[in-house]
């Protein structure tokens, strides 16, 4: 993955606006989320097909602000899938921005993968 000279290789969200998405992104995947697969710097989420619009809503806004990640969306009839992929330089930080899309109470502010043990790389 190539990412373009110049491009920060962090989230630029300020804070408040960071908390606000977060409790966006908490809500699609309590209310959505199938299922989810984290690998060395790329994670896939599985989600009903009814999150569509809040799915496609999250990744335009998530360009903006994390331009550095690849985002890949699969429309099934019955499901979204979501692929979001960082630059292999950036995977402990990417940890935590996908750290936000994963199910779980301590996801919120996670500073790593919270997936249960032996899920994740």
């Amino acid at each position: 993955m190539q990412v373009a000279e110049g491009t920060p290789m962090a989230c630029t969200l300020q804070f408040k606006d960071l908390r606000e998405r977060q409790v966006w992104i908490r809500r699609v995947t309590d209310e959505s989320l199938v299922w989810h697969t984290l690998r060395e710097n790329s994670l896939t989420l599985k989600y009903r097909r009814v999150a569509l619009d809040d799915i496609r809503s999250i990744v335009e806004k998530e360009q903006e602000c994390c331009a550095f990640l690849a985002f890949e969306l699969q429309v099934n009839p019955k499901d979204v899938v979501l692929t979001m992929t960082s630059p292999p330089e950036t995977r402990e930080s990417a940890r935590w921005l996908f750290a936000q899309f994963l199910p779980g109470p301590a996801a919120l502010g996670a500073k790593s993968c919270v997936c249960a043990p032996g899920i994740c790389g």
